[in-house]
């Protein structure tokens, strides 16, 4: 989810020096000292008129409350929609700025607000990782972000991330450290990193679970610490350099550049890309045609075989993840691409979890000796390919809420797909 602009508006004059080794901790009694730094994620569904978008939620801990929240490497700040908790909250400890602030987030002109104050608290994630004395904004009531069913946003941005907290209260004393660098500065030994790990397809091709680490790499994946090291090309967001897209065994960059700014964005479902991309994509497929909104008409059973390019690795996108149905007219399912038209040349590639599922990642603020921060990426697909994937998806329905409509849809996949995908796995 992208930030885009915000406007400021300040009231009472109070400012507090909170001391930097959590003052406020002492109203989580009870709190284990013990550390889990691996935090389970879940999948939450989307309104009912986008059935299949889906995002993915974590539980964190407000001034003792619990809130699910949507974990969003596209921002920087965490925000909660404290509505309904309000007794509960005034019994903890939290500390008010005085501090209005407005949220707005989206591309190419589609925009969502979430209007607040700046307030601290101690914030909990999984067992015992605290974050003391951490700045959020306290958004009650918003409806129009939390379409999901979660209460708020947990943003993991890079360390030089555009803030809406960090430009509302920086010339004061006020701390305005995003999350993941409190956790850091109170933990010295934890190594300055997390990773999103994606889990396993059910039946249907969904991914419905995963884990947030901070400081610690799956045994799994071991091998992500030897991946590349894609440094980030403007560093306000996790911007890594590609080289464009293999679609169909072709290579796609209109630019000719190997530092195309691939933005990678848990707070969004779809990927954003500019027009040209999009009809390189689905403009060759037999009966495609571009609908209102940005996005491609594709027929159901069209066969989609593409591939992020990413530093020197290739990342195929699971078939399942670059089409929708998104209507039934007399019984027929109508499909469109996943990917969207974006022509906000500010970020011209936003890459949502359509195609970030399909990796595991490692997000790191850089070393203590100085480095900068940067990303690594291995390919979670090429495996998961041939494992759910034999020729055909049985019992695959994008929409399960529409199954009784017209029954289950089963993709036929052609043997090129997985082996495309197979022979350039950029974990191997």
């Amino acid at each position: 989810m992208r930030f885009t602009w915000v406007s400021v508006l300040s009231f009472l004059g109070f400012r507090l020096l909170l001391a930097s080794d959590g003052v406020l901790g002492a109203a989580l009694p009870g709190f284990p000292t013990a550390q889990t730094r691996t935090v389970p994620f879940r999948i939450s569904r989307g309104p009912e008129s986008l059935p299949q978008h889906h995002i993915y939620i974590v539980n964190a801990s407000v001034a003792g409350v619990p809130f699910e929240v949507i974990f969003d490497t596209g921002s920087s700040d965490l925000w909660i929609d404290t509505s309904g908790s309000e007794d509960v909250l005034a019994k903890g400890q939290f500390v008010k700025t005085g501090r209005s602030i407005m949220l707005q987030y989206g591309v190419d002109g589609v925009h969502t607000y979430a209007h607040g104050s700046a307030e601290y608290a101690d914030v909990q994630l999984g067992v015992g990782l605290i974050a003391y004395n951490q700045t959020f904004v306290n958004v009650p009531g918003t409806t129009n972000i939390t379409k999901y069913g979660d209460k708020g946003i947990l943003g993991l941005g890079p360390p030089g991330g555009w803030s809406v907290i960090h430009e509302t209260l920086k010339g004061t004393e006020w701390v305005t450290n995003p999350l993941l660098r409190t956790l850091l500065d109170r933990n010295p030994t934890m190594e300055p990193f997390f990773t999103v790990e994606y889990s396993s397809r059910d039946s249907e091709g969904m991914v419905n679970t995963g884990a947030l680490s901070f400081g610690d790499v799956s045994p799994v994946f071991a091998r992500i610490m030897d991946a590349p090291k894609l440094y980030l090309v403007t560093g306000k967001l996790w911007d890594v350099p590609s080289e464009g897209f293999i679609v169909n065994g072709e290579k796609v960059n209109f630019n000719g550049a190997s530092q195309l700014p691939f933005a990678l964005d848990t707070g969004a479902y779809t990927a954003c890309v500019p027009p040209e991309y999009m009809r390189a994509i689905y403009g060759s497929i037999p009966g495609s045609y571009l609908l209102d909104g940005g996005y491609w008409s594709v027929p159901c059973d069209a066969k989609l075989n593409v591939s992020m390019v990413i530093g020197n690795g290739t990342f195929p996108i699971h078939p399942i993840d670059m089409t929708e149905v998104y209507d039934v007219q007399d019984g027929t399912p109508l499909c469109k691409g996943l990917f969207r038209n974006n022509v906000d040349k500010r970020i011209p590639f936003l890459i949502g979890l359509n195609a970030l599922q399909n990796t595991y990642a490692l997000h790191s603020y850089g070393d203590r000796h100085g480095n900068k921060p940067y990303v690594q990426l291995i390919s979670m697909q090429s495996k998961q390919l041939k494992t759910d994937v034999s020729g055909r998806i049985p019992g695959f329905n994008p929409i399960p809420s529409l199954a009784s409509v017209y029954g289950p849809l089963e993709l036929q996949l052609t043997a090129s797909v997985l082996e495309d995908a197979t022979a350039d796995d950029a974990g191997s």
